[in-house]
């Protein structure tokens, strides 16, 4: 009887912990940029994954944007596998705006706040292309 209750307890804190991965808050490149961002100036912060805006990047894994609610604008995030892909994607759709290249992600800084393109990429450590 105790070690069904020792393999029951291991169990349920086995599938808890599980459960905790699951619904923890995503901490990816958006989160970053949303921080190297400082969006003090909006109401709210609202993310969506995946990007609406940067659907046409279809080699990127993973992207996001984050929607700047009072101020208004967004900046969207692109994670790729490879840099080859990130540059095709780039140069096969280009979006008009510059875009901020650091690794294999790239931003599009759509916000109307501070501190602007060329500051956020600067925060971020990367290259500011024209899109």
């Amino acid at each position: 009887m105790d070690r069904r209750r020792i393999l029951l307890l291991g169990g349920v804190l086995a599938a808890l912990a599980l459960a905790g991965a699951l619904l923890r808050p995503r901490d990816d490149g958006l989160d970053r940029v949303v921080d190297k961002a400082a969006l003090h100036g909006c109401a709210e912060v609202v993310e969506t994954r995946p990007s609406r805006v940067l659907r046409v990047w279809t080699r990127a894994g993973a992207t996001g944007d984050a929607e700047c609610r009072n101020a208004g604008g967004y900046v969207a995030w692109a994670h790729f596998g490879s840099r080859t892909a990130l540059v095709r994607d780039l140069r096969e759709h280009p979006l008009g705006d510059p875009v901020c290249v650091y690794g294999q992600e790239a931003v599009v800084d759509g916000l109307l706040v501070p501190p602007g393109p060329r500051e956020l990429c600067a925060r971020l450590g990367g290259t500011l292309q024209p899109g």
